[in-house]
């Protein structure tokens, strides 16, 4: 799944681009000091490393467990989710098991999502 990722629906080829998207999305210009208290670093863009994402969900399975959370189908939901890349990565690999969503407020970014979500439905990776 992450090699579906990377190369066919978020090609590292275009890793810059969807950075710059994020910084189009915050309002910030490329090369420009931004301070840690500026009101715009609430929306910051980065790419979450989808091994990381694994142990995350792996822990709070685990954790949901205890409390009467196994077998039941779950949601997972990306609150600003970017480009959906998490979303499509845990549609992927965990979709038999979880409905996935993402919510982004930055329409650069969520424009993004929905192609490659386009991309992921034209390929026959995801389904509607």
């Amino acid at each position: 799944a992450s090699s579906v990722i990377d190369a066919a629906l978020f090609p590292a080829t275009e890793h810059a681009a969807r950075m710059e998207m994020g910084r189009d999305a915050q309002n910030l210009e490329r090369g420009k000091e931004v301070t840690a208290n500026d009101p715009r670093m609430a929306y910051t863009y980065g790419e979450f490393p989808v091994s990381s994402f694994d142990e995350l969900i792996d822990l709070a399975e685990s954790i949901s467990e205890g409390y009467g959370g196994s077998g039941r189908r779950r949601t997972l939901v990306d609150i600003g989710s970017g480009c959906g890349r998490l979303v499509m990565y845990a549609a992927l690999t965990r979709g038999e098991h979880y409905d996935t969503c993402g919510i982004e407020i930055g329409e650069p970014l969520h424009r993004a999502a929905v192609r490659a979500l386009e991309r992921g439905w034209n390929a026959g990776y995801v389904s509607p």
